[in-house]
């Protein structure tokens, strides 16, 4: 059994500290956790805000909820292998201790952990230099064999600076029970590196008249984006013969992430998201003749939630799809029982899940779904890239990879079509969202695939072509390219 002690000041905790229990014991198999309340170790102090940096922080944000809110600990021990002890008499031999006081005294704690110190290592002044002068935002976790002083840096993971200090403060601290059971589950293949010695408890003396101008920079936003008039909208575009021919789609339509196959009649359809009144996306269908031209439009999937990025496959002599049906909290598959328009709901391949823009591959013997994720806690997210693996596409038993997420990186992280196979190599299609969603499509390599690990290489960016402001979808047929672009309207 795998045995963990969280040392907090009291029966409130953080809680982000409790979502790193939560997740540690729904995710790490045959766990048992120890909470033991010890009023001498530090914790994170209540990050409080005015009330400007509150309301200008709000209109940016991508969180739905607030990690600093404190939790009851006696509330929600349903769990038997969760249990509280006020001493250290209680202590039972145990693999990690987890803790956010990196001088907390833990010599009396030696002879009860075996691998040692985990400290999830908040440094408020090193995240506000880094909000108002970097473009990533870091979340550390040092680690301490207790054999000397010296800690050890074993995920610094980058993340995307948000806009706002409210807002990067609550990303770091949702993200940190993330990324602790990802280290959990593969403590062994962690790079360490030494840690600086920071204050973690006490800011440094940053210029409040860099944090004035950041905000009102960010003011300034917030107004522009009111004066605002236009409209943007995305179009599809397709590339044949080195051309690229934009389809005949009405005027401030939202036609996104297509994907095109050939028909027997020598005929193309392109299968894409289209936005309806009430900003749900539907699944659509044109079909075009070899001049590309619209000869037939369709609706194909019209449901009360969102549906977008319809990967259509051909598999076992018939079309499927998976389209994006995240807002129903389901991977949702789709038959086509008449071709091209005729299409039914065949089953979920994940439920309780929000997975974003999936793509698959067949590869040493076993199926592989690519997909971002949306935590509960968000409304989006760009930068985390997770992987899921079955011997059976189209059943329910999918296990999630022991490295997710396999990617965090906003500039690559996010699928933008289907896999692409050329002269034997395997090449994952992505795109840039690091200063916005869509800016330009990302070609990746795959280096490594495995059920123990993942590994690729960006090799190219494509941008969008002069007179458009983003691209996101690509995707192939022989000598034929089907994308989207974002302009302006």
């Amino acid at each position: 059994m795998n045995k963990i002690i969280f040392i907090v000041n009291s029966n409130k905790i953080h809680l982000y500290i409790w979502k790193c229990i939560e997740r540690i014991n729904n995710e790490i198999d045959n766990v048992s956790i120890i909470i033991l309340i010890d009023k001498k170790v530090k914790t994170l102090n209540n990050c409080l805000f005015n009330p400007i940096v509150n309301y200008v922080d709000s209109k940016f944000s991508n969180l739905k909820n607030n990690p600093l809110d404190l939790i009851d600990i006696n509330t929600i021990f349903i769990n038997t292998n969760i249990k509280i002890i006020n001493t250290v008499d209680g202590l039972e031999f145990s693999d990690w201790v987890i803790c956010e006081d990196k001088n907390y005294d833990y010599t009396s704690l030696k002879e009860y952990v075996k691998n040692g110190v985990l400290l999830l290592e908040l440094s408020q002044d090193k995240l506000i230099t880094e909000v108002l002068h970097k473009p990533l935002v870091t979340l550390s976790i040092a680690y301490n064999n207790l054999e000397s002083e010296k800690w050890q840096k074993i995920s610094g993971i980058a993340l995307k600076n948000e806009l706002g200090l409210k807002n990067n403060t609550y990303k770091i601290l949702h993200n940190y029970s993330i990324y602790l059971v990802k280290f959990l589950k593969n403590a062994t293949n962690f790079e360490l590196e030494p840690v600086p010695n920071t204050k973690i408890f006490e800011n440094l003396n940053i210029s409040k008249f860099s944090i004035i101008i950041y905000y009102i920079k960010l003011v300034f936003k917030i107004f522009i984006r009111k004066i605002k008039k236009e409209q943007l909208n995305w179009k599809i575009g397709i590339k044949k013969d080195g051309k690229t021919t934009l389809l005949k789609q009405p005027k401030k339509s939202f036609w996104a992430d297509p994907f095109i196959i050939k028909a027997n009649n020598e005929n193309f359809f392109v299968y894409f998201e289209e936005l309806k009144s009430n900003n749900l996306g539907k699944i659509s269908c044109v079909e075009l003749n070899s001049n590309l031209e619209i000869v037939r439009k369709e609706d194909i999937i019209n449901t009360d939630y969102h549906l977008s990025f319809p990967n259509i496959f051909f598999k076992e002599d018939n079309y499927y799809m998976i389209p994006e049906s995240s807002q129903n909290n389901t991977l949702q598959l789709f038959e086509c029982n008449q071709f091209p328009f005729k299409w039914d709901f065949k089953t979920n391949l994940m439920e309780n899940i929000k997975l974003l823009d999936a793509v698959w591959i067949y590869h040493n013997d076993l199926y592989w779904i690519f997909a971002n994720k949306i935590e509960d806690f968000e409304h989006d997210n760009n930068e985390k890239l997770y992987l899921y693996y079955s011997k059976n596409l189209f059943s329910n038993d999918w296990k999630p990879h022991i490295k997710n997420p396999i990617i965090t990186d906003a500039s690559l992280a996010r699928n933008a079509g289907g896999f692409i196979i050329e002269n034997g190599k395997l090449k994952r299609v992505s795109q840039n969202c690091m200063k916005g969603y869509g800016q330009n499509i990302v070609i990746n390599e795959v280096k490594l695939l495995t059920k123990e690990d993942y590994y690729e290489e960006k090799t190219s960016e494509i941008l969008p072509q002069k007179g458009f402001i983003g691209m996101h979808t690509l995707n192939k047929l022989k000598n034929m390219e089907v994308m989207d672009y974002l302009v302006k309207e």
